[in-house]
């Protein structure tokens, strides 16, 4: 098994059935002011059936990180 890290995800979609989520990574470090590069570094492919059983973990562990206090929902924050 290889572990990877994301810095960001470009476009989502579904084609012929089969969902994608399109993976990218940092380029360069931007110098002060200046906005970040990325590069595509591939793809996540997998059944609807898997992306939605990952969107609803993905709002399990948000959920849980806003219970704990570890991020504040946009709902909730304070002007």
């Amino acid at each position: 098994m290889v572990d990877k890290f994301y810095d960001q995800f470009g476009g989502i979609g579904i084609v012929n059935g089969i969902a994608y989520i399109e993976t990218l990574t940092l380029k360069d470090l931007p110098k002060t002011g200046e906005k970040a590069k990325f590069e595509k570094d591939g793809r996540m492919i997998m059944s609807v059936d898997t992306m939605l059983r990952l969107q609803n973990a993905l709002k399990k562990v948000v959920d849980e990180m806003a219970d704990k206090g570890i991020i504040v929902p946009k709902d909730k924050k304070k002007n």
